[in-house]
């Protein structure tokens, strides 16, 4: 009966990266990798 005690904090974990990695691009651009796509959106943002 050990394994749903794993399950759950293998799922948390998960969970927890997921939305860690989710978030912070988001929030910190500069320190994720640069999408071109978000890069255009700025680009284009500004000079319009």
């Amino acid at each position: 009966m050990r394994t749903q005690p794993i399950l759950i904090g293998v799922a948390v974990l998960i969970i927890g990266l997921a939305a860690f990695f989710w978030l912070v691009p988001i929030n910190e651009p500069s320190r994720g990798k640069p999408a071109p796509h978000a890069l255009d959106q700025s680009t284009g943002e500004g000079t319009q």
